[in-house]
């Protein structure tokens, strides 16, 4: 065996039938990544759609119960500047009720943050996104600020006002 010549040729085929072969392998690999990879991505914007989508519609509700309440508290200070005489009691009472009942409102941020914290945002999502991700999550810090701002002034300066103006027995 030994003294067998050796046959380039089939050696050459041999060594390029390897070499393709783990060619293939690698691509199928990077193929098999990059279908990973718009899988995750097509998940978080599925998911970022329907957290924005669930945000909105919580927005308009509460921005109606809001203007609602806005226009039972300007009611209530215009009553407030009668006498007591002048007070409809039932309605009064109500329109207490409705002035220092405060609502917040919390976004859902479920998949944001998990996007986040998995680290994958530079990799799945574009600079366009991104700055629209931080714009958002700088509205929403600034909507729990002015809920903050709400709350205190409902618990502080309504409730005060209201015990200044409001006859204890109507």
């Amino acid at each position: 065996m030994a003294n067998q010549p050796i046959d380039l040729r089939k050696l050459l085929l041999e060594g390029m039938a390897i070499i393709a072969s783990i060619l293939i392998a690698f691509a199928i690999d990077s193929s098999w990544d990059d279908f990973q990879e718009n899988k995750n991505r097509e998940y978080a914007l599925k998911a970022l759609r329907a957290d924005i989508t669930d945000t909105y519609g919580g927005a308009i509700y509460h921005q109606g119960f809001h203007e609602d309440k806005k226009s039972k508290l300007l009611r209530l200070i215009e009553i407030t500047n009668r006498s007591a005489d002048e007070m409809n009691v039932r309605e009064f009472v109500g329109l207490v009720r409705d002035a220092i009942e405060f609502s917040t409102y919390l976004p859902p941020t479920g998949a944001m943050d998990s996007l986040v914290g998995s680290g994958d945002l530079n990799n799945l999502l574009d600079a366009e996104v991104r700055s629209d991700l931080a714009s958002y999550q700088k509205n929403l810090e600034s909507l729990y600020r002015t809920q903050r701002w709400g709350l205190a002034f409902v618990n502080q300066e309504l409730t005060s006002f209201l015990g200044n103006k409001v006859p204890l027995v109507i």
